[in-house]
């Protein structure tokens, strides 16, 4: 049994989904359909990041949890702003503080299944 020890670290994550052009996988969404998603969205959806692995290319692993529903929501230029408390829990990932040391860099994190 691997008895690995996992940390746990308490995060903000503020991101912005695009609106009224594509996003990175094609898909264009309006401001009223994300901010209607946004008001039905719960705790516990996994935070998760896309990585490259040696074997099996581009894979996205679930690295935490949210904690409570997504705050802060508004309407910015050209998407939907949106700040969500969530756990991460550090093993086989590679994170980057900033030079604060309060925020981390992850590349492509994404909320949801």
């Amino acid at each position: 049994m691997d008895t690995a020890e996992y940390r746990q670290t308490v995060v903000s994550v503020v991101t912005t989904i695009p609106t009224e052009s594509p996003n990175r996988n094609g898909m264009v969404y309006s401001k009223d359909a994300v901010l209607r998603a946004l008001a039905g969205t719960e705790a516990g959806l996994p935070i998760t990041c896309s990585q490259e692995d040696a074997i099996y290319g581009r894979v996205n692993k679930v690295i935490g949890v949210t904690t409570c529903k997504p705050y802060a929501v508004h309407e910015v230029d050209r998407g939907v702003e949106f700040t969500v408390d969530g756990k991460i829990f550090f093993g086989d990932v590679n994170f980057r503080p900033n030079e604060s040391g309060q925020s981390i860099e992850v590349v492509s994190i994404s909320l949801g299944y």
